[in-house]
């Protein structure tokens, strides 16, 4: 018997970008999903819109009063889901023709989270790059995470539900890294010796204007990377810790660089260029350089 994919969507006052989505789904040549819609109290159209796909897709709908962001619709989501392996999908990105039959074939037990690259994509459908994102290490995931960014893009993921059941994990619901959650939840899957698998294969668009995508470039954002890498440095050997605190400063410095502070980004930028793993010097020397 084929795989059982369960797509989850968690939306928000985004009816033309999840009609798109949908689309998306409409037009996958493997047939053997589910689509959970996760609607966290839109106030559009986006329910009579859901209701014209009703028959055409193996669908469910559920809406709740407004929560603010991803994680709780996401979490109902993965509550009801029944398929094998869960996909994380944003409402306002949408995956290739051919996504979920590639996963068919790629996925098996070895690996407990896949993810793959996902291209930018601006509001008129322009192609512009590909996301960065790359293989996470599993000598030490949890090493590599909290000292390397975060890796995997949550509308490119493929997650056996067997491992999140087993570890009873879903995503934090804790509003001061609301719009990190998703990187949480990865810590928390390296943490536990969960495995990954990057797929080097453009399998979805990202779309870079959508609000679906919580992101503050501003002392708001600084201060949920702060929380995230602050609560699970324990995770790491206390030698590694200040290559964590380099990854956050240069973060920070991105965010500080846009808001002009750049007396402020070049402290954070030199303390990520002495402390910082070799990815991270090397993206902190060249901001240096050419910002």
């Amino acid at each position: 018997m084929s795989l059982l994919f369960s797509i989850i969507i968690p939306t928000f006052n985004r009816v033309l970008a999840l009609e798109r989505c949908l689309n998306s789904l409409l037009l996958q040549n493997y047939k053997n999903f589910e689509v959970i819609i996760c609607d966290d109290g839109s106030t559009d159209n986006t329910f009579e819109m859901v209701e014209k796909f009703r028959g055409q897709i193996n669908l469910r709908y559920y809406y709740n009063e407004n929560w603010g962001g991803p994680a709780k619709p996401r979490n109902l989501g993965l509550s009801v889901a029944s398929g094998k392996w869960i996909c994380f999908l944003d409402s306002d990105d949408w995956y290739h023709n051919d996504r979920l039959s590639y996963l068919a074939n790629a996925v098996n037990n070895d690996f407990d989270v896949y993810h793959h690259n996902l291209l930018r994509v601006n509001r008129s459908n322009v192609i512009l790059s590909r996301m960065p994102t790359w293989q996470i290490d599993n000598n030490d995931a949890t090493l590599d995470l909290l000292t390397n960014f975060n890796g995997i893009l949550t509308s490119s993921t493929c997650i056996r539900k067997a491992k999140l059941d087993e570890l009873k994990l879903c995503f934090s619901e804790e509003r001061k890294i609301i719009g990190l959650e998703d990187f949480d939840l990865w810590i928390q899957l390296a943490f536990a010796g969960a495995k990954f698998k990057f797929l080097n294969k453009d399998l979805g668009y990202y779309n870079i204007e959508g609000s679906d995508h919580i992101t503050f470039l501003d002392q708001r954002q600084i201060d949920r990377l702060f929380e995230l890498y602050m609560t699970n440095q324990y995770k790491l050997k206390h030698k590694d810790r200040k290559k964590s605190t380099a990854a956050f400063n240069y973060q920070k410095a991105c965010i500080l660089t846009i808001g002009k502070d750049m007396s402020g980004a070049s402290k954070c930028f030199m303390f990520a260029l002495k402390y910082g793993t070799r990815k991270v010097k090397a993206r902190s020397l060249y901001k240096l350089l050419f910002r």
